[in-house]
């Protein structure tokens, strides 16, 4: 057995008992399912973990690696640890199923957002890599009152399980010693900044780019969102990096809209104190220029 494996589950706490390595691909990745569990004749028998640097493992409870998308997925029980780092006694004890493992080639990439549970970063804390964390991921739910972001990465928190009601947005590099929406983050989303996909969208409170302002990132931006970060009917001007495209909606997604592609700024637009919600896309190639619509006759106006 090879005892440098990216992964060794034990069958007693203290890592003693029989153990497994769990080896990956040229990547770094791998993936083990139920059958694999059986076949190893290690189903629900894992008591202890050790996980080697570079490596973030995540165990089921039951056959949900792999099963990506399945509802099933998001509910059972999950339990998720970055290299390096030994547990002489999981939480889940014999009760693994199923598990995955990937390269941490980026420390960040597993470990972009650390929470604790009290202000000022103290108390217990907890890692998370990127993705996102359904409430039974989550194993923190309703207690995180401070965190760290990494600089590169954008961190999400949710009221509720299924990544809606009130959010908290944080780019990285931040470090937050009171969380606005204290305990009550009940789903996570961790998002890797690649190019300006954190920063595509900037809204101001005041014309010519001036006064108060939020930073939207690629995706939908609703108006729970808009009303957590209180910028709702709140925009009189507005910028768009270049590769980026926005449509801005008068209401949830619906009513009038108005679209822009960048690079583009906005000192004044016509939406005034009217953008409750927004849509923001990453361009290729030339999708998002190829037609381009004016507010007036003689390609004039707003564009």
């Amino acid at each position: 057995m090879n005892l440098d494996a990216p992964v060794l589950l034990f069958k007693e706490k203290e890592f003693k008992g029989r153990a497994v390595a769990f080896e990956t691909d040229e990547e770094g990745n791998a993936t083990y399912s139920c059958d694999d569990f059986g076949a190893m004749d290690f189903h629900d028998a894992a008591v202890s973990i050790i996980v080697a640097k570079g490596y973030q493992v995540t165990l089921y409870e039951h056959c949900g690696a792999g099963e990506s998308g399945d509802k099933r997925r998001r509910l059972e029980d999950t339990l998720t640890y970055t290299g390096p780092v030994k547990i002489a006694k999981l939480p889940m004890e014999r009760r693994t199923s199923s598990l995955t493992i990937r390269s941490c080639k980026d420390r960040g990439d597993c470990a972009a957002v650390t929470v604790w549970d009290y202000q000022n970063f103290k108390g217990d804390s907890r890692e998370f890599g990127v993705g996102d964390y359904y409430h039974h991921q989550y194993k923190f739910s309703d207690r995180a009152e401070s965190l760290r972001v990494e600089k590169g990465y954008m961190f999400m928190g949710y009221e509720h399980g299924e990544f809606n009601g009130k959010v908290d947005t944080y780019l990285g590099p931040a470090d937050v010693s009171a969380t606005n929406m204290k305990n009550s983050y009940s789903s996570i989303r961790i998002k890797k900044c690649e190019d300006n996909d954190c920063t595509a969208v900037t809204l101001y409170d005041g014309e010519n780019l001036g006064g108060d302002s939020r930073v939207f990132g690629v995706g939908d931006h609703s108006c729970d969102v808009f009303g957590s970060i209180g910028f709702h009917d709140r925009t009189d001007s507005l910028k768009v990096e270049a590769g980026y495209m926005v449509t801005a909606y008068e209401h949830c997604f619906n009513g009038k809209p108005n679209t822009y592609v960048g690079p583009k700024e906005v000192k004044k637009t016509e939406m005034k104190n009217r953008i409750s919600s927004l849509r923001i896309v990453k361009c290729e190639s030339n999708d998002c220029d190829a037609v381009e619509l004016y507010d007036n006759n003689d390609f004039g106006g707003e564009s």
